[in-house]
C-alpha cells in the first residue's frame, strides 16, 4: 500500500467526527521501527498526510496511556502493521483491541478506516489466532 491509497482514504472519508490526525499507525516497534515504520512515516509526511508518532521512550505494558488512547480515537485511518512478532507484545495487541473497537463505534458512517498490512508475514499467519 502506498502513500497515495492512504491519502485517497483520508480525503474519501468525509464526517463531522472531529479528526486531529489523519493516520495513527500500529505496530511493533523493534520490528520494524527503523525500517519500514521510518520511511512509511517519511512518505506520509512527504504527502502532506498529518499523523500520529510516538517517540522510542514510551514504556510498554498491559494499559494504554491516554494520550495513545487519544490518537487512535481522534485518527481517521488506523494502519495495523502486522509482522512475526505483533502479536508476542501485550501493548500492540491493546492498540489492536482500542483500534477495532474504535472502528466499531465509528465505523464507515463516519469515515474511520481500519487498514492491515501484512509486513513479512502471510495473512493466513495471522488469522484466527487463540490465546
Amino acid at each position: 500500500m502506498g502513500t497515495e491509497e492512504v491519502r485517497r482514504c483520508v480525503l474519501s472519508s468525509a464526517s463531522t467526527h472531529q479528526w486531529k490526525y489523519d493516520v495513527f499507525m500500529s505496530f511493533r516497534g523493534e520490528d520494524i521501527r527503523k525500517t519500514f515504520a521510518a520511511h512509511l512515516f517519511r512518505a506520509l509526511r512527504q504527502a502532506g498526510i498529518c499523523y500520529f508518532r510516538d517517540n522510542d521512550k514510551v514504556e510498554t505494558g498491559v494499559f494504554i496511556e491516554p494520550r495513545l488512547l487519544d490518537a487512535i480515537h481522534r485518527s481517521r485511518v488506523a494502519l495495523v502493521v502486522f509482522t512475526a512478532n505483533y502479536a508476542d507484545s501485550w501493548w500492540c495487541l491493546n492498540e489492536l483491541v482500542e483500534t477495532l473497537a474504535c472502528h466499531g463505534r465509528l465505523g464507515d458512517h463516519q469515515g474511520h478506516v481500519v487498514l492491515p498490512i501484512f509486513y513479512d508475514v502471510e495473512p493466513r499467519d495471522v488469522r484466527k489466532q487463540s490465546g
